[in-house]
């Protein structure tokens, strides 16, 4: 079973289901790829989104989604960030 547990990112590689929030278009650009932010409120980043393979993160800016996928850090950014290989959208 794939946990939906928004309270726990999982920092351990393991794909996971983020939680409903708002995808916006962010000003990064992390290794040069388009950069969303997934908010759970107006300008409140829970964490930043780049698309994986094949998943087109664009058609879904502006929209509530819940998010699949593996979380990672860096040291550059204050946040977590998502590569996403799936979407909900409007959860």
């Amino acid at each position: 079973p794939v946990s939906r547990d928004p309270a726990s990112p999982a920092a351990d590689g393991t794909p996971r289901w983020t939680g409903v929030g708002m995808l916006t278009r962010s000003a990064l650009a992390l290794d040069g790829r388009r950069t969303y932010a997934l908010e759970t409120a107006p300008g409140v980043v829970r964490m930043y989104v780049v698309g994986g393979t094949g998943v087109d993160l664009e058609r879904y800016a502006n929209r509530r989604v819940d998010l699949y996928g593996t979380t990672q850090t860096r040291r550059d950014l204050s946040k977590p960030y998502l590569v996403a290989t799936d979407v909900n959208p409007n959860p």
